[in-house]
C-alpha cells in the first residue's frame, strides 16, 4: 500500500481532525468518522490515503483494537477501509 505524500500529512494534521481513542458511544463515534470524511474530501484522499490518514489518528484503546484486527487478519486478502467503517 503506497504511503501519502509527506505533504498529505501535513495538510492533514492543519486540517485538525481529531484523534481517537475508542468509544461505546455511537454518535461519538460516527461523529469522528464524519469529521474524518469531510477531511478526505477537501484533501480528495485516494483510498489508500484514507486509511493510513484514519488509522494514524487512532488512539489508545482504539488503536490497540485496530492493531489486534490486523493481526487476525494477517495473510487474509481483505479491504481494511471497508472493514475500519463497519468494526466487529
Amino acid at each position: 500500500m503506497p504511503q501519502p505524500h509527506p505533504r498529505t500529512i501535513a495538510e492533514f494534521k492543519r486540517i485538525g481532525p481529531p484523534p481517537f481513542e475508542g468509544t461505546t458511544d455511537p454518535d461519538v463515534a460516527e461523529k469522528w468518522i464524519d469529521e474524518m470524511e469531510k477531511a478526505f474530501d477537501v484533501m480528495e484522499c485516494i483510498e489508500e490515503e484514507k486509511l493510513r490518514l484514519t488509522t494514524y489518528m487512532l488512539q489508545g484503546s482504539a488503536y490497540n483494537w485496530w492493531k489486534g484486527e490486523v493481526r487476525v487478519r494477517e495473510g487474509r486478502n481483505f479491504d481494511t477501509q471497508d472493514h475500519f467503517m463497519r468494526p466487529s
